[in-house]
């Protein structure tokens, strides 16, 4: 086990994993593990005292445009929970993944995905035809 300075977001996600499941089955923490996979690509090795709640929302944004909104919100509910495991060990003092709002980010993805089809609207809900689909 890391000590608090160089405990990093990947050492509290495995510890949550190994430890801070009791009583779930396997294939729940497989679900867990495979959720949080992407978003530690991006933020594992980030020591856990040093994360920011901006750099978990810009990890979770950039895994809205990859990943379902559904997937996003596993992901960062694991982070929360993974930290907040770590909090109570006393490796940490807050809990910045509680600090973001998944639905923001996922809002955003929606909105994104709602532009593009509204772009090609003319306004009553009907989609255009452009020139390459006739």
């Amino acid at each position: 086990m890391s000590t608090t300075r160089t405990h990093k977001v990947e050492n509290a996600a495995r510890d949550w994993l190994e430890r801070g499941l009791p009583g779930r089955s396997e294939r729940t923490r497989t679900i867990y593990q495979d959720a949080l996979a992407p978003l530690l690509d991006r933020i594992g090795m980030r020591r856990l005292r040093d994360l920011t709640a901006g750099e978990v929302e810009s990890a979770l944004r950039s895994l809205g445009s990859r990943i379902s909104s559904r997937s996003v919100q596993i992901a960062h509910n694991s982070l929360r929970r993974s930290i907040r495991y770590a909090e109570a060990d006393g490796k940490v003092g807050c809990n910045v993944a509680a600090l973001v709002d998944s639905h923001q980010v996922t809002a955003a993805r929606i909105s994104e995905s709602c532009g593009a089809i509204c772009a090609r609207s003319d306004g009553c809900g009907r989609v255009r035809e452009h020139r390459s689909d006739r």
